[in-house]
């Protein structure tokens, strides 16, 4: 875990029972907070519009982490799904590695289609060892 700002004090406000006062605590500066990349290609505009609807969000930059966002490792699988939906093949594990947009977009890959039946998750499955 990372702070997402750190404030150097004097001191640290006390309360009359010598505890820290949270409400005296000064509200954190944040340098970066409106830095904002739009995307530059079809891929990106497409991953970040994934990132956005999957995260909850209105827009997501081409620069922002996923994990930094709030994702995490289920949400990964439902924007690795979305993008294969979309005609963009990428991995949850893609996510883990690259996290951003920017780097997912140049993993990833476009499929057109043509290149074989998709698994529509229905049909036999064969019984494992545990199984039998």
């Amino acid at each position: 875990m990372v702070p997402a700002a750190v404030v150097v004090l004097e001191s640290l406000p006390l309360t009359v029972n010598g505890k820290l006062d949270k409400r005296a605590l000064p509200a954190p500066e944040y340098q970066d907070a409106d830095h904002y990349r739009a995307p530059a290609t079809a891929i990106e505009e497409i991953l970040a519009g994934i990132y956005a609807q999957v995260l909850g969000l209105e827009r997501v930059g081409v620069d922002d982490s996923f994990f930094e966002l709030g994702g995490d490792s289920i949400l990964s699988m439902q924007v690795a799904s979305q993008a294969r939906a979309a005609g963009v093949l990428c991995r949850p594990r893609d996510i883990f590695v690259e996290q951003t947009v920017a780097g997912l977009a140049r993993a990833a890959r476009v499929v057109d289609g043509a290149g074989g039946p998709v698994d529509e998750g229905v049909g036999p499955v064969v019984a494992t060892p545990i199984m039998g």
